[in-house]
């Protein structure tokens, strides 16, 4: 049976439930998304990272790249090693509009890529190479590795409109390793094995909701956490009738916390790969007042 609220006053207290419950879930559009990442050109952020190295980040003015629009930030000291560029937190341009947040990804985030996964092989070639040289003694074992790497050409940070614990596609990554084993025995022609695996990952971006976080900078109330896991979704090796090896990437784990009003205070790295954790912790910042912003041309 339909009952109707007798009282003006109760109508009006269902209505704030139902509205309070849709904004504890929901984060409302471009101008929220907006407070979380504020940019103003001449705004920085002051970083520290778990060895007490600092980067400093500046907002600088919008560049235009294949007919698209891009904030940017400047790095100080330049990230020249690729191995060192992440992209959850490095971003060089980036969007913020009504779809979300969104990072270019670019050249940077592949060459990347490709860096880290070829020095994992660097460590991991000795080890292979000792191994085989004990189980045959009589020959003489040599390496040669090339990475490939494609990754979605941006990193959605987080989209203009998400529920708490709503998941979203946050970056794919396919990744093409092919390693070649020559083998060199006593007075034998060298045996040549190929091995080439293919892997995907998923990067999956979850709001964990809000928390407070406090850092050498100051302590900030209402972060936004967000969390970001990244696993692999598919595997697939060939190789030679020689045989061979697979290589298994395990999952990590990406948190990055917004503060309203000042952006990413703390950012945290945990992989089943290392035994180490990397953080990321805003040391000074300085929030320049929103106006309108100067525009360059230029590419990433």
């Amino acid at each position: 049976m339909l009952r109707t609220f007798q009282n003006p006053n109760s109508l009006r207290i269902g209505l704030l439930l139902i509205l309070s419950f849709g904004f504890s879930t929901t984060l409302m559009g471009y101008e929220t998304v907006k407070r979380y990442y504020p940019a103003a050109p001449g705004s920085y952020w002051v970083y520290k990272d778990q060895d007490g190295k600092e980067l400093t980040r500046y907002a600088s003015v919008d560049k235009q790249q294949e007919r698209n629009t891009y904030h940017t930030f400047q790095y100080a000291p330049e990230i020249n090693d690729p191995g060192f560029y992440l992209y959850q937190i490095h971003p060089y341009l980036y969007k913020v509009d009504e779809n979300g947040i969104a990072y270019l990804v670019g050249r940077k985030g592949e060459a990347a890529v490709r860096r880290i996964n070829t020095k994992i092989l660097d460590l991991f070639v000795p080890n292979l190479r000792k191994v085989l040289s004990e189980k045959f003694p009589k020959s003489v074992f040599n390496f040669s590795y090339t990475v490939d790497a494609n990754m979605s050409n941006t990193f959605q940070l987080l989209p203009a409109s998400i529920r708490r614990d709503k998941e979203w596609e946050a970056m794919k990554t396919k990744i093409t390793i092919t390693f070649t084993t020559e083998e060199r025995k006593e007075r034998e022609k060298p045996e040549e094995t190929v091995f080439t695996n293919h892997i995907t990952f998923e990067e999956i971006g979850t709001v964990k909701g809000t928390e407070k976080v406090k850092t050498p900078a100051g302590t900030f109330k209402d972060c936004l956490k967000i969390v970001f896991e990244n696993k692999e979704v598919s595997s697939r090796s060939s190789k030679n009738e020689m045989g061979g090896f697979e290589l298994s990437h395990g999952k990590s784990l990406t948190t990055i916390w917004l503060a309203p009003d000042v952006g990413i205070v703390k950012w945290e790295y945990d992989s089943e790969d290392t035994d180490s954790i990397s953080v990321f912790e805003l040391t000074k910042y300085e929030i320049k007042p929103a106006r309108s912003r100067n525009t360059s041309s230029g590419s990433q």
